[in-house]
């Protein structure tokens, strides 16, 4: 097969939601596996693999000769076996090298909210706190007036060109004066573009939602992460979901309550 790239809803084999059309099909090989059984004609193949007539014999299938050193069969015939069968099929030897170089998927980087992101409220009136504080990189105060209409958050769409990332992480910094206005739960959600539904990554309780409330953090410090730890000058959360391998260009964080709700 061919690994699909690029990996962007551009990609010809693309049908939604970071999933792609195998190049190869799964008859393939059991199109060379049914050669090396015994089947060869065409019409016995047909009837063992039915879906095989819905591909090119020549482009889409394997044989046993493809599979096998001592296949007999092409796309084209078979050959005539006048030799007893091996035991067991003789494969090749494995290559030292792959044939392809290994594609590059990216970096692991402290964030992928850029600071000049496009980003909006939800579930905001229009009059509540300056909404980039929620990512500038700095302790500053994003507050929201609740407006009911739905959890309150920010949705952000990263000025990477259309490139896609892969959440893994989610760092919330505590309030400079207010430990029970710290949010305690969180959806994060993504999608591909504009007309796209919202895709649940992850969400759940932040992990300071029982325990000792966090010291407080004075506004305007700059704010030094890597992917791998927070600023552990300031105080913060952080919840993970390594698990999501999903890709997406626009992102929606929001907070389900706080901790005096």
């Amino acid at each position: 097969g061919t690994y699909p790239y690029p990996l962007t809803p551009e990609h010809p084999k693309w049908i939604g939601r970071g999933r792609f059309i195998p190049t190869t099909p799964w008859d393939a090989v059991w199109n060379g596996l049914s050669n090396w059984m015994g089947l060869r004609l065409d019409e016995d193949l047909d009837f063992a693999l039915p879906n095989r007539k819905s591909f090119s014999k020549c482009d889409d299938l394997f044989y046993d000769s493809d599979l096998f050193v001592d296949g007999a069969c092409t796309c084209n015939e078979c050959a005539e076996v006048t030799y007893s069968p091996t035991l067991s099929p003789t494969t090749a030897p494995p290559t030292n090298q792959p044939t392809n170089q290994p594609i590059h998927l990216g970096e692991y980087v402290n964030t992928i909210f850029s600071t000049d992101a496009t980003v909006s409220s939800v579930g905001c009136h229009a009059s509540s706190g300056v909404i980039m504080r929620a990512i500038d990189k700095n302790t500053d105060k994003f507050y929201c007036f609740r407006d009911g209409s739905e959890p309150t958050g920010i949705t952000v769409q990263p000025s990477w060109d259309g490139r896609k990332s892969v959440a893994k992480k989610l760092r919330v910094y505590a309030h400079n004066n207010c430990g029970d206005c710290d949010v305690v739960s969180y959806i994060v959600s993504g999608r591909v573009d504009e007309t796209s539904e919202w895709f649940v990554i992850s969400e759940g309780d932040l992990p300071w939602r029982t325990g000792p409330y966090p010291d407080r953090n004075d506004q305007g410090l700059e704010i030094v992460s890597t992917y791998e730890s927070g600023d552990n000058t300031h105080a913060y959360t952080e919840v993970t979901f390594e698990e999501n391998a999903a890709a997406f260009i626009h992102y929606k964080v929001q907070f389900l309550d706080s901790r005096d709700g």
